[in-house]
C-alpha cells in the first residue's frame, strides 16, 4: 500500500495505522537517527517508544498522532528558534552539511503521512498549515 493511495473520504483507522507502520518500517533507522541527531537522547527515546507503540497497536490514537507532528516538528526544527523552550536544543549543523538534504527528505516523507493521516480536528490544522507552506503534492 502505497501512503498516497489512503484517500481522504475512505480512510479507516486500520488504514491510518497501516501507513504509519509502512513509514517506519521504510524510515524507521533514519528517523531514530535524526531524532538523536536534532533532540538528543531525550528525543531518541521517545521516537523508539512511538516506533514500538505503533507497532503494537489495534488503532492509531491521537496520542500517536501528536507525537508524529512532535517529530516532524523536531525534523524541521519548527521552535528552533524558541530558547525559552524546553524542547530547545542547539544543533551545530552547517546548511551544506550533506545530513540536511536527509533530514528535509524524512520531514517531508513525514509530512505525507500527516496528510495521508489527518483527520478533522486540530491536530490537523497544524498539518494542513505546514502542506500548504511546504507544498507537498
Amino acid at each position: 500500500m502505497n501512503i498516497q493511495t489512503i484517500q481522504r473520504d475512505h480512510k479507516t483507522m486500520d488504514d491510518r495505522l497501516k501507513a504509519c507502520r509502512q513509514f517506519f518500517h521504510q524510515h524507521g533507522t533514519a528517523a531514530v537517527n535524526v531524532s538523536t541527531l536534532l533532540g538528543g537522547d531525550r528525543e531518541c527515546r521517545k521516537c523508539l517508544r512511538l516506533i514500538s507503540e505503533i507497532g503494537d497497536a489495534q488503532m492509531l490514537t491521537r496520542s500517536h498522532r501528536l507525537s508524529l507532528v512532535g517529530l516532524h516538528k523536531l525534523y524541521t526544527q519548527y521552535d528552533a528558534a524558541d530558547f525559552d523552550s524546553e524542547d530547545f536544543w542547539y544543533v551545530d549543523i552547517q546548511p551544506d552539511d550533506p545530513c540536511v538534504i536527509e533530514i528535509c527528505l524524512l520531514a517531508d516523507q513525514l509530512l505525507k503521512l500527516l496528510v495521508a493521516i489527518a483527520d478533522d480536528d486540530e491536530i490537523s490544522t497544524f498539518i494542513a498549515q505546514e502542506a500548504a507552506t511546504h507544498a507537498v503534492a
